[in-house]
């Protein structure tokens, strides 16, 4: 079978756009990690009406002294309790990153692409398509479970001034301007 190999999560038609564009001088991050598409995917708490006046009532009144307490403590401070944080969440991190990466092994994460494997004339037309667990330390690497996802290309299109969205029907309709 010829040509690169195709990953839902990171080598997706999103890597092509941001490899096109990379090959322009134009920088754009589509990665998200897995808490990030879940938080993006499932509804906003707040809108719900019988859990959102809690979770406003409750963060009307824990982040305020959140930022108070982020204001005054001194950074000493600040990076005791980060390095606490990632001491006590170091084991969960890697079980969930071994748990996701996995998941990516199953969908065909550790399969190398036909001319890459064969030293092919596409090795260094697509040097960003390698494969994506290649080895037991990758199954620990936190980062082999990030995806690359429509909604930060979306994002940063809809950020760029030649970028004007009409809405009809509530479906948003992007048109790019030279």
């Amino acid at each position: 079978a010829d040509g690169v190999r195709f990953s839902i999560l990171q080598q997706n038609c999103n890597t092509f756009v941001v490899h096109v564009a990379s090959l322009a001088g134009i920088e754009i991050d589509t990665r998200m990690t897995a808490p990030e598409l879940l938080k993006k995917a499932l509804p906003d708490m707040k809108r719900i009406p019988a859990v959102g006046t809690v979770l406003e009532a409750i963060s009307s009144v824990v982040e305020p002294i959140f930022q108070l307490l982020d204001s005054v403590a001194p950074v000493v401070l600040k990076q005791a309790i980060s390095a606490i944080g990632d001491a006590l969440l170091f084991i969960p991190q890697k079980i969930a990153t071994l748990f996701l990466n996995s998941i990516l092994v199953c969908n065909g994460a550790a399969v190398e692409a036909e001319p890459v494997r064969n030293k092919g004339l596409n090795d260094e037309r697509f040097p960003d398509f390698p494969v994506l667990i290649g080895s037991i330390k990758d199954f620990f690497t936190e980062g082999k479970s990030d995806m690359h996802h429509t909604w930060k290309l979306v994002e940063w299109q809809q950020k760029q001034s030649s970028t004007t969205t009409y809405r009809y029907e509530d479906v948003p309709q992007i048109h790019i301007l030279p």
